[in-house]
């Protein structure tokens, strides 16, 4: 256990709680877990804000879900392997519960009033992401290159949806090769 500046003990039951609770009451994604997840590390002083956002920028590299790959990384960065099982059980578990229950509600009653409140949910959650990718960004330095590579890949994704896992992976392959041969 470590203890914290603000006597807020870092324990793997806490971190698991932490994460179950963010995971439970947040809609929208990992875009929208994330900064959740920050926000409770970051103010209980388990780790600084920095930090948190070199670990979500590490798990934007992994391929999967960056609500999961966010969790993993902070359970390793603090508990080392130990750290995986609080959080993989803490992304998982809601979501796996949450499927089965409303599946076997959804197959006995009417779901208009699910498909009025999905629909209302999903004004707010570019907001959230959008602030996440603020932040995010923030964090990066910033050339021109890499400012006019990122509008030409978001120009492409808007341009060509069905084409997005073509073009996010060469996009990655020609950022990786004018960043290596500039030594950025």
């Amino acid at each position: 256990m470590m203890l914290t500046t603000r006597n807020k003990y870092l324990s793997m039951l806490n971190f698991f709680l932490a994460v179950l609770k963010t995971v439970t009451i947040t809609l929208g994604g990992g875009y929208a877990i994330c900064p959740a997840l920050g926000a409770i590390f970051i103010k209980n002083n388990w780790i600084s804000e920095k930090d948190f956002y070199n670990i979500v920028a590490r798990a934007q590299t992994i391929p999967g879900p960056i609500a999961l790959n966010t969790a993993l990384l902070s359970g390793i960065h603090f508990f080392g392997l130990a750290g995986v099982l609080p959080a993989f059980l803490g992304v998982v578990l809601t979501p796996f519960l949450s499927i089965v229950v409303i599946g076997s509600f959804l197959l006995t009653t009417n779901i208009n009033f699910i498909m009025r409140f999905l629909e209302g949910a999903r004004f707010v959650i570019p907001g959230i992401v959008l602030s996440f990718l603020i932040k995010n960004m923030r964090t990066r330095k910033w050339k021109c290159t890499r400012i006019v590579g990122t509008l030409i890949t978001s120009v492409l994704f808007i341009l060509f949806p069905a084409w997005s896992i073509p073009i996010i992976f060469l996009s990655i392959a020609i950022f990786y090769l004018v960043e290596f041969r500039s030594g950025l």
